[in-house]
């Protein structure tokens, strides 16, 4: 799927054919883990968040206010989205199922304060996110079950660097997650509301790109490895 000035297209892997094209700008696509693609379509300054299926026939759309990243699907065939405004679910169906801004699920968006990165699922409920609220750049866990959003993780010593988290990934929760401080990459478990640090390395310069390696749990940024904690 490619998101192009005029149009959106399905590419063949094998021949880079387009199998389907949709007219219109389109910023950010993003496969669904239950068929099909999420796109952000923008007309006249406005912004949809707009559900295709395998063929390009449109599932269900809704109004945004914008996309930092690309939209994430969940396996309930939920989409999450980050706006600077806001980060919002919505169901399978389309109907929304919530929305929080960088202030809290009760408070409204703040000229000030801006989401960041795309958000990353932990368990089916819990999220992180990336922020700038102005006198502080980091990263949120957002709680929508106790409509609560703190800063993640606990330790406020580090300053944290405005990209995304990279997940080790096992279904449905992360193992963990590589985290890029200004100077630091640190390996965190995200099973408790704080984090468990599990390793960390001082880098020369901003940590830029990482990964992990599963055999071993170590992650490594520039051709580093972060050892994980004995």
């Amino acid at each position: 799927m490619v998101p192009l000035r005029d149009e959106i297209a399905a590419l063949d892997p094998a021949t880079g054919e387009a199998r389907w094209s949709i007219a219109g700008q389109h910023v950010h696509a993003a496969p669904l883990l239950t068929g099909g693609v999420s796109v952000i379509r923008v007309r006249n300054h406005d912004s949809t968040l707009v559900v295709l299926d395998g063929d390009g026939m449109t599932r269900w759309e809704a109004d945004v206010a914008g996309s930092v990243a690309p939209p994430v699907g969940r396996a309930d065939g939920s989409v999450m989205l980050a706006s600077e405004r806001w980060v919002e679910a919505f169901d399978a169906d389309g109907t929304p199922r919530w929305r929080t801004s960088v202030g809290g699920f009760d408070v409204p968006p703040d000229e000030n304060r801006a989401f960041t990165t795309q958000p990353i699922d932990l368990d089916g409920q819990r999220v992180i996110v990336g922020a700038d609220a102005y006198d502080w750049l980091g990263f949120l866990m957002l709680d929508p079950a106790s409509r609560s959003a703190s800063r993640w993780p606990a330790d406020s010593r580090l300053t944290v660097a405005p990209q995304s988290p990279l997940a080790l990934r096992r279904h449905p929760s992360p193992l963990a997650l590589a985290v890029p401080f200004h100077a630091t990459l640190r390996l965190i478990g995200p099973r408790r509301r704080r984090g468990i640090v599990l390793g960390d390395r001082d880098l020369d310069g901003n940590a830029s790109t990482a990964a992990i390696r599963v055999r071993d749990r170590s992650a490594g940024t520039c051709g580093r490895r972060l050892h994980r904690k004995p």
